[in-house]
């Protein structure tokens, strides 16, 4: 399944209805994060984006275990 920025936004938008709008959002350098929907959709809502640098594993050292976590947990649920 691909997730697009038009995705992203929709669900940026149902957790800030749910939870409150964040001031800052980190982000890898993903392409569906990089895009003008993003770009827009924090501007008009003041959110600021912090994107991580291309090969700065430290940038993103919160993400990366936990998304190893939750795709052990997945595979090992089948």
């Amino acid at each position: 399944m691909s997730y697009r920025s038009a995705n992203i936004v929709q669900t940026l938008d149902r957790l800030a209805t749910a939870y409150g709008r964040p001031r800052r959002t980190r982000l890898d350098d993903g392409p569906e994060f990089i895009s003008k929907d993003l770009a827009m959709w924090a501007e008009t809502r003041s959110v600021m984006l912090d994107v991580s640098r291309l090969g700065k594993l430290t940038d993103n050292a919160f993400a990366e275990p936990s998304d190893d976590r939750v795709r052990s947990r997945r595979l090992n649920a089948f």
